[in-house]
C-alpha cells in the first residue's frame, strides 16, 4: 500500500471513515485536501486566494500566513482605552445586576 503523503488527507480519512473530531489545524488541512480532489493531480498550490481557509492552505504559495495581533492592539489611543474600559465595566455592573434579581 502506497504511503499518503500530501497533508490533509490522514486528517480528511479519520474524520471521513472513522468519524473523529479533529482539532480546528487539522479540519482546515482536511478541508483543503478534500476541495482540492485529494490532490489527485500533485501537491500543488490550488490557487483560490479568495477562499477564507486559503492562508493556512498547506501548499499555498502566493499568500503569507496571517500575523498573531493582540485583539488589543486596534484600541491603542487613549480615549479608546477608556471607552472599552467604561463598556466593560457597565457589562459587569449590568451581569452583577442581573444575577442579584
Amino acid at each position: 500500500m502506497e504511503k499518503i503523503r500530501a497533508r490533509g488527507i490522514k486528517e480528511l480519512n479519520r474524520y471521513q471513515i472513522d468519524g473523529a473530531r479533529l482539532t480546528l489545524r487539522r479540519a482546515v488541512l482536511a478541508m483543503c485536501a478534500e476541495c482540492c480532489g485529494r490532490y489527485a493531480d500533485g501537491i500543488l498550490d490550488c490557487l483560490i486566494p479568495e477562499c477564507p481557509l486559503y492562508p493556512w492552505m498547506p501548499y499555498q504559495k502566493t499568500v503569507s500566513k496571517p500575523s498573531k495581533v493582540c485583539m488589543i492592539s486596534k484600541y491603542n489611543t487613549i480615549e479608546k482605552k477608556k471607552e472599552l474600559a467604561d463598556r466593560l465595566a457597565m457589562g459587569r455592573k449590568h451581569k452583577k445586576e442581573s444575577k442579584l434579581t
